[in-house]
């Protein structure tokens, strides 16, 4: 990857491995399938995907926080998910998305690198209704289309499962 390759949220290589990294280390359990390669340009990619991913506690307390209860709970007890969040609980959700990649053939390296999936889908056939997901998304760390918000809530040391 060039030293400046961006995800469209971050910069640099570093950044992006800094990303799957701590994906990785916060119990996201995720499955990368790629289903189909375009070439789009000359220098351009398209790669169609489908990601599988289950809910667990770690994801619930780093990527919803909102969804975790606190309240009234000592220091020795495991967080509670709200009734929203224990519904996500140990789901199980097929994405379907798409990585573009850019290359930079002048220095031989991929100059961007940018991700998409749709929650929107597999959210509203889980909850059922658009103000469910609304409330699950309104102060999650990850957007709709499954960008991270600048690291907010992903710890750099790994959450117990």
């Amino acid at each position: 990857m060039a030293p400046d390759v961006t995800d469209g949220n971050v910069y640099g290589a570093e950044a992006i491995l800094e990303n799957w990294r701590l994906m990785s280390l916060n119990g996201v359990d995720l499955h990368f399938h790629p289903k189909r390669l375009e070439q789009l340009a000359t220098g351009s990619l398209l790669a169609t995907t489908k990601t599988t991913v289950t809910i667990t506690e770690s994801s619930l307390r780093q990527l919803f926080p909102h969804l975790v209860l606190d309240q009234d709970m000592k220091e020795d007890e495991p967080r509670r998910p709200s009734s929203l969040g224990a519904r996500l609980l140990n789901q199980r959700l097929s994405l379907c998305g798409a990585v573009h990649f850019d290359w930079d053939s002048s220095i031989g390296r991929v100059a961007r690198l940018e991700s998409t999936v749709d929650l929107m889908t597999p959210m509203l056939e889980l909850l059922g209704s658009l103000e469910d997901v609304a409330r699950v998304f309104d102060k999650a760390l990850l957007t709709l289309d499954g960008r991270f918000l600048a690291n907010k809530g992903l710890d750099s040391v790994p959450a117990s499962n």
